[in-house]
């Protein structure tokens, strides 16, 4: 019986929306650049390093998802 990666064992979603995503992958899953999330959600960045900066899944989704509502 072969081992089974740990990309193979499905991870729960409530996990998923913690890990932390690189801005790129943040960016596509708000559906905006990089840059807007730099500049008008700097509060949900968080700095692992000098040059590495990540968001966690769930604001990215959130983002997502407060942009496709209408204004009222």
């Amino acid at each position: 019986m072969a081992r089974k990666s740990p990309h193979d064992i499905p991870i729960p979603p409530e996990v998923e929306l913690q890990r932390l995503a690189p801005l790129h992958e943040a960016a596509r899953l708000a559906g905006c650049s990089i840059r807007f999330l730099r500049d008008h959600h700097r509060d949900k960045i968080i700095v692992i390093g000098p040059r590495m900066h990540r968001m966690r899944v769930g604001h990215a989704l959130n983002i997502a998802e407060a942009s496709r509502q209408p204004a009222a």
